[in-house]
């Protein structure tokens, strides 16, 4: 089913102000301190090597940096089923790294992408709007990792 507009996903997403959660804080032990990301899950699938989740974190937002406006390509051209699975790796991978917000967002979408029985607006937005904000704040803190290496 198609979405009720046909504006980007991404367009839609960044009608929230994301200024605010830019800026990354890092805890004692060096692990990022971003909304939705659940430490524990990380340090226990990395063994606590946050050097590990760094090296496995780079490649992830490389990869992905453009998942909303491709995501949005194969909506628009009617490609759910590829949209689905595309966002299905994307939530293996995040949850692996601790992205849980973005996890449970693009399980969402993916789950009513299969179902094809409803509109997908309110997801696609919940996605774009947690990719937004965990790659913002993941990108901030690589940076700032980066400067004080």
């Amino acid at each position: 089913m198609a979405p009720a507009d046909d504006s980007a996903i991404g367009e839609r997403a960044n009608t929230t102000n994301l200024q605010n959660d830019t800026q990354v804080d890092t805890d004692a032990d060096g692990w990022p301190d971003i909304k939705g990301f659940e430490k524990t899950i990380a340090c226990e699938i990395f063994g606590g090597d946050v050097g590990f989740f760094r090296e496995m974190l780079e490649p992830f937002l490389k990869d992905y940096a453009s998942a909303d406006s491709d995501l949005n390509r194969l909506l628009q051209a009617g490609e759910h089923a590829n949209a689905a699975r595309f966002v299905h790796k994307l939530v293996g991978q995040a949850a692996n790294l601790g992205a849980l917000e973005l996890k449970n967002a693009g399980r969402a979408l993916e789950d009513v992408l299969n179902d094809q029985s409803r509109p997908y607006d309110n997801e696609a937005i919940a996605f774009g709007k947690a990719h937004a904000r965990f790659f913002t704040q993941a990108m901030d803190w690589l940076e700032r990792k980066r400067i004080a290496d």
